[in-house]
């Protein structure tokens, strides 16, 4: 453990080369108000540390001489059956300097395993090293929290949803108000799903699984998070997470889980091994539906959805592929395209159609981002020549002028050409209709906004949460009979 024992791992000294060289990055970590900020931290990471040696499986130690016994093995051979040409001392020396020569590899080759051996003990123990430093800032920073009698992480759900929000009091979405209220009182949907405070105040309702539906940019949990979630496990409350922080690469967590008999499920785990495209689509005997958007957060998962289930009811073998967080635990499958490489994501999305049952009538692909969104365009793009879309429907939200990057969202009419251009050189596709997300209207400017949309397009229009759905699924189902 001699890295362990290095200056960045011994916290006992000064605090002030942190930021520097690995540590770059890193925020620094207040002082208690006791002043003890370095000893406690030093506690800390001694406890991760040990936390971490326990659960890593003990390597073999190197035996040495059982990696040198074949080179031994062949050189006393070989000194054996030596033969030379010259008696006495230099008789003895010549034949002793060609089992030499002819078991130096052998020598070699235990010398480099030794070392070899060595290396991996020393990157092992800074993995260790490194994930103990982590583990302890984020603990300090989550023990300072709780000393200044802050919320850890304020949230309301059920047995499946969580629904975070703001734990910031000056953020003016914070409300703490919202804990004993039912879901319907505060979004106005959802019936009587109860809302609390904290993981603790759950209790009486026996959660057996706890969902983070938090999204924040970069998919990452804070250390506030982190104490609801061990209380979650402690309490024997299962973890579904959609996000990039991967719960089954925290060894603690992982532990911890063990020890308390639940399971760790990442929704957002990109698949192994990568599967690179194909073009298999060529030879597919079923039509698929792309949901695209004219920006991110347009209901495009939504849409996905809601027509999947409209067209079940109508006797359809219609398959929903999931490719974010939600649309996979609704399904039970798909992949997370935006934890996929990007060389891959082509190949993800065409493997998922791929092992679809012969008899499918329709996939429906769930949808990301946008094409003209600068930040998440690339994966629409992935997504867009993975499936090979037959058809499309747009999703839209009605006085969006501006998108999620600051950038003008441009005419849809453009938009939908563009998507049609960059399958032309491929195959020829086409639009079925508009979603629009009309949440933010009144009931006669959605209505008028839904009829202004299927003029200006000349294609069918609705809101299909909002409203009558049946003749937008006629429209739909339509085309999809005139494929086969």
């Amino acid at each position: 453990m001699s890295v362990l024992n290095r200056k960045l791992f011994n916290r006992g000294g000064r605090v002030s080369s942190r930021g520097v060289g690995i540590t770059s990055g890193l925020v620094p970590v207040q002082r208690f108000s006791n002043g003890g900020e370095a000893s406690r931290f030093d506690e800390l990471f001694q406890e991760k540390r040990e936390t971490l040696e326990s659960i890593v499986p003990p390597r073999e130690d190197f035996n040495r001489f059982q990696a040198a016994t074949p080179a031994l093995l062949n050189f006393f051979s070989n000194l054996m059956s030596g033969r030379s040409l010259q008696g006495g001392l230099g008789g003895a020396l010549d034949i002793t300097g060609q089992a030499l020569q002819q078991s130096t590899p052998l020598f070699n080759q235990a010398l480099a395993e030794a070392r070899q051996d060595k290396a991996n003990r020393r990157a092992e123990d800074l993995q260790i090293g490194l994930q103990a430093f982590s583990a302890a800032e984020s603990a300090l920073e989550a023990e300072q929290a709780l000393e200044a009698d802050k919320p850890v992480f304020k949230h309301k759900g059920t047995f499946t949803e969580i629904y975070t929000y703001p734990t910031d009091e000056n953020d003016p979405n914070y409300d703490p108000d919202k804990a004993g209220k039912t879901a319907n009182q505060v979004l106005g949907w959802g019936g009587h799903i109860p809302c609390v405070s904290s993981f603790t105040e759950t209790t009486d309702f026996s959660p057996s699984h706890l969902v983070i539906g938090s999204a924040p940019q970069g998919g990452t949990l804070e250390s506030k998070e982190l104490i609801e979630i061990k209380h979650a496990i402690d309490s024997g409350c299962n973890i579904i997470s959609g996000m990039h922080f991967l719960l089954n690469d925290d060894i603690e967590l992982v532990k911890r889980a063990k020890d308390n008999s639940v399971t760790l499920t990442d929704l957002r785990k990109p698949p192994f091994p990568p599967k690179f495209p194909k073009g298999t689509w060529k030879d597919r005997r079923f039509p698929v539906i792309l949901i695209v958007g004219s920006d991110c957060d347009t209901g495009k998962m939504t849409v996905a959805w809601e027509i999947t289930e409209s067209l079940k009811k109508k006797n359809k073998n219609v398959k929903f592929v999931g490719t974010g967080q939600t649309g996979i635990l609704l399904s039970g499958g798909g992949v997370p395209i935006d934890a996929v490489v990007s060389d891959f994501m082509a190949g993800e999305i065409e493997y998922c159609l791929d092992r679809l049952p012969k008899d499918t009538d329709l996939a429906i692909v769930e949808g990301q981002g946008a094409l003209n969104n600068m930040f998440y365009s690339g994966v629409t793009l992935g997504l867009l020549h993975g499936c090979m879309p037959d058809f499309l429907i747009l999703t839209h939200e009605p006085g969006r002028t501006i998108d999620a990057a600051d950038h003008p969202i441009p005419d849809l009419g453009a938009l939908m050409d563009m998507h049609i251009d960059l399958l032309r050189p491929f195959k020829e596709s086409k639009f079925l209709g508009i979603n629009l997300l009309t949440l933010k209207l009144d009931d006669i400017r959605a209505k008028k906004t839904i009829e202004s949309y299927k003029t200006e397009y000349n294609l069918p229009v609705t809101d299909i949460v909002r409203y009558n759905k049946e003749e937008y699924i006629d429209e739909i189902e339509k085309e999809i009979n005139k494929w086969n």
